[in-house]
This record gives C-alpha cells, structure tokens and sequence, in this order.
C-alpha cells in the first residue's frame, strides 16, 4: 500500500475532482488515476448507486477478463456479505474485515 504522504494527496487531488463539475465518468476516471498512483490496483468496478432504490447504473469497469463481468456482478447481487444494498452507512465491513468472505462460492448458480 502507497506511503501515508501518497494516500493524503490521492485525498486532497479526489477533493478537488470532485468540486471540478466534471460529469459522472470523467470524476470517476479522474478518482481512480489518483487512487492508483497512492496505492495501486489491477482492475475495478465501479457504478453509480441511486440511494433510494439501490439501484446501479452507469458501470465502469477494467477488469483483467472482460467477458467474465457479467458473472461477477450476477455473484455480487448473489451475495449476502457486504452488499451494497445493506451496508449501514460508513460501515467498512460486515464481515470482519475478511473480504474473501464477501465473494459467493464460484459454484453459485
């Protein structure tokens, strides 16, 4: 993970993405630059929520096999652990933090 220095940056240069007007894709695309060079990822999914209805819109996505996506938002709306449609607000975790746990067995069908 990127130095305490690189995280606070990512934090003041998201900050200012996001008081820049820019539209839904553009502010995301700008987020993930800036929490990629404080602490690196290989693949993201990332849609927009409407908070009343929950739900998602406007997927954007790089992950490492494309067409496997489908699968892997079918196995998130399959999950019980973690979903988003459940999580209390600022919750980090409702599995203990054990992240393995909030993926479904890869059999689920």
């Amino acid at each position: 993970m990127g130095s305490a220095t690189a995280r606070t940056r990512a934090r003041e240069d998201i900050a200012q993405i996001c008081w820049g007007g820019a539209d839904a894709r553009t502010l995301r695309l700008a987020a993930l630059a800036a929490i990629r060079r404080a602490i690196g990822f290989d693949a993201y999914v990332w849609l927009i929520t409407d908070p009343e209805t929950s739900v998602g819109s406007s997927p954007l996505a790089d992950v490492p096999c494309l067409p496997e996506l489908p699968q892997a938002i079918r196995l998130k709306y399959l999950t019980v652990i973690n979903r988003w449609t459940g999580l209390p607000h600022g919750a980090a975790s409702l599995a203990g933090g054990d992240r393995g746990r909030a993926v479904p067995e890869p059999d689920v069908a």
